[in-house]
């Protein structure tokens, strides 16, 4: 699942870069809503995953203590945080400045 996740965040990063170079940069920002959507579902399945490797309904001890740290996991947490408070900040702006 991580080796995948390199893999895609790679080149939906390196994607976004290039179109952002050839066309504009609107295009580029554009095309960086498929990393908010990979992100989703990457989270989506770690859950999943997580999940089956514990008994219980505590699903989360299996994402706490030693090794269960998956940078990916994090990540798009952190990527899904971000995104969504830059287009509310993004709005925010709009609003005062009209």
């Amino acid at each position: 699942m991580e080796s995948i996740a390199a893999v895609v965040y790679l080149a939906i990063i390196a994607t976004s870069v290039l179109l952002a170079i050839v066309f504009d940069k609107v295009v580029g920002v554009l095309f960086i809503f498929l990393m908010l959507g990979y992100c989703v579902y990457y989270i989506v399945q770690f859950r999943k995953v997580s999940g089956l490797f514990i008994s219980g309904d505590n699903v989360f001890l299996s994402r706490r203590g030693l090794g269960a740290s998956n940078a990916f996991y994090l990540f798009s947490w952190i990527f899904v945080i971000l995104f969504t408070l830059f287009i509310i900040s993004s709005a925010a702006v709009g609003v005062f400045r009209g």
